[in-house]
């Protein structure tokens, strides 16, 4: 009895704290909006719809793998999605926290491609690949703390033009346009319990603007089965550009392809989306 007592009464505010967040996501956003780097988005021209191979594609090999970079480089994907992780002597492009149990972190880069069966590249190896493509690449910083670094190496590869910085947290993105105003960003709309403020508004088509005007992001990333008439209102009005993610099906990428304000899709099948973006033309 005394140990369900005690169960009781830690479960009783977390169950009340999660309600109020819930409702707190239904209340309009208030106070100041405003930008702490005063700059207006201005999007890439925009002469077609662009196609992202989401973690270099997985259409014929491993995501974030050196192999997939290489494929998606030879292919027509204008851009190459990749995710960076801090381990112990390097940045990685890697997307879990974890390889095995072991956090990347504490994991020398030659321990981790032991323990992987694939090529599991660097970001400078990475980098590398899309500069010989010729490609732009979306780095998504997994982790705070290393954004001017991860940016310094980045553009020591290629030229602004060709990199675009993605990251969950608004912070982070705040500190790349302190850092360098003309590189671009997107902010990636959370799916996690703790941004469940942000995804029931992002559910009810509501962009959430603090954000993005906090971190001065030139687009939003979202999962494609959030977007809905209101969401493409909202995002028009406010001059964000939507990078949809989420869509490996021909007609939900068709439809989310054919919005004006849509830049483009980042997706597993890019093939299968380029496909659809040329039907739209004829």
């Amino acid at each position: 009895m005394p140990q369900d007592n005690h169960k009781r009464k830690f479960l009783k505010p977390s169950i009340l704290s999660r309600i109020v967040l819930a409702a707190s996501a239904l209340i309009p956003f208030r106070g100041d909006f405003s930008p702490r780097i005063i700059s207006k988005p201005t999007l890439y021209p925009l002469n077609k719809k662009v196609i992202a191979a989401h973690r270099g594609g997985t259409e014929r090999h491993p995501e974030n793998s050196t192999e997939a970079f290489e494929d998606a480089g030879e292919h027509s994907e204008e851009i190459i999605e990749l995710d960076v992780r801090k381990s112990a002597d390097d940045f990685i492009v890697y997307h879990n926290s974890r390889i095995k149990g072991r956090a990347i972190k504490n994991l020398s880069y030659q321990n981790i491609k032991k323990l992987i069966s694939y090529h599991v590249p660097t970001l400078n190896q990475a980098l590398q690949i899309i500069k010989k493509h010729n490609k732009v690449v979306i780095i998504d910083i997994k982790e705070k703390g290393s954004e001017t670094k991860i940016l310094k190496s980045a553009k020591k590869i290629l030229p602004q033009n060709k990199i675009i910085i993605s990251s969950k947290n608004p912070e982070s993105l705040r500190i790349i346009k302190e850092t360098d105003l003309k590189i671009k960003t997107t902010l990636v709309v959370g799916n996690s319990i703790s941004q469940i403020g942000n995804l029931i508004r992002t559910k009810l088509g509501i962009v959430p603007w603090k954000n993005i005007r906090y971190s001065s992001a030139d687009y939003v990333s979202i999962d494609g089965k959030f977007l809905n008439p209101l969401f493409y209102r909202n995002a028009k009005k406010g001059n964000i550009g939507i990078l949809v993610y989420g869509l490996e099906r021909a007609k939900p990428i068709r439809a989310a392809l054919q919005r004006p304000q849509v830049y483009g899709v980042i997706t597993y099948n890019p093939s299968k989306a380029i496909e659809q973006r040329n039907k739209l033309k004829t």
